[in-house]
């Protein structure tokens, strides 16, 4: 049997045209039809089997609950019905390492993907999945007026998974510069702050971003793109020992983008909750 497996969101072309997928790169791969055992395998991350429980690794069955956490939002649909692949937080982290202006910003650059300073060392045996792009219902393959991703993961260590919002709340950080494979986006950080959301047990980390700008240049260090991006709001929670980033944009054409995210976190806390 083969299923569709796809890493690498169909997102919205507003949000390829302003380079954000380059900032996306530790979660995303390429789209590709892959056979049931394989699928299964990424489940299994790097070679751990169904039995898997060593200390420091996220075994095969808090992975398959990752690939199981589909949300539902009122007048969305995802973009496709992709299977959605779980990785080794290593992985993406080991071939992704942009560099982050001023350096002490690299906490919230890391924190608002849930990376840490630790993903290639003691936290390599996490694993992450994204499931992405969520688009109002009948939009087809048109292009969206608004949009939101959802991020999952799942830390083998629950006290670093609380470093995630606990980082993002201590930082004085208000503009980021990312530079990686010839490309450089700036983040302008307008708000981070934690807010109390309906039926919600902790607060979230809400963080609010202006509209990003970003450059790209040629070998020879000419510049051959320019480009700009929507507002965006994210907002950050942790659960234990999983912890889930919501993107919405441009959240300024949100009726409401706290009640968006609210019935998302709803739902991660009743999925992940007992587990």
């Amino acid at each position: 049997m083969t299923m569709t497996a796809c890493t690498e969101p169909q997102l919205p072309r507003v949000r390829l045209a302003v380079g954000a997928l380059a900032l996306a790169a530790p979660l995303l791969a390429a789209c590709q039809a892959v056979a049931e055992d394989e699928l299964e395998a990424s489940l299994g991350g790097a070679g751990y089997t169904e039995a898997a429980n060593e200390p420091g690794i996220v075994g095969y069955e808090r992975r398959q609950l990752l690939a199981g956490f589909l949300p539902e939002v009122d007048g969305f649909e995802r973009r496709d019905d992709a299977v959605n692949m779980v990785h080794d937080i290593g992985e993406p982290h080991e071939s992704w390492q942009p560099e982050v202006t001023p350096s002490e910003c690299g906490d919230l650059f890391r924190s608002r993907w849930l990376l840490t300073a630790e993903d290639l060392s003691t936290a390599s045996g996490d694993a992450i999945t994204q499931h992405n792009a969520y688009v109002p219902i009948g939009t087809g393959d048109g292009e969206p007026e608004i949009w939101f991703n959802v991020t999952v993961r799942a830390f083998a260590d629950p006290a670093l998974a609380q470093t995630i919002t606990q980082s993002l709340l201590a930082t004085d950080c208000r503009e980021v510069v990312v530079t990686i494979w010839g490309n450089e986006s700036t983040w302008p950080i307008v708000d981070i702050a934690e807010v109390t959301l309906d039926g919600v047990p902790e607060p979230a980390v809400r963080v609010e971003v202006e509209g990003m700008t970003g450059r790209r240049w040629d070998e020879s260090g000419e510049v051959v793109e320019t480009w700009e991006g929507p507002g965006q709001v994210e907002y950050l929670y942790v659960d234990g020992g999983y912890a889930m980033h919501v993107e919405l944009a441009p959240f300024t054409a949100f009726d409401d983008d706290a009640e968006v995210a609210t019935q998302i976190i709803r739902q991660f806390v009743e999925f992940f909750g007992d587990e």
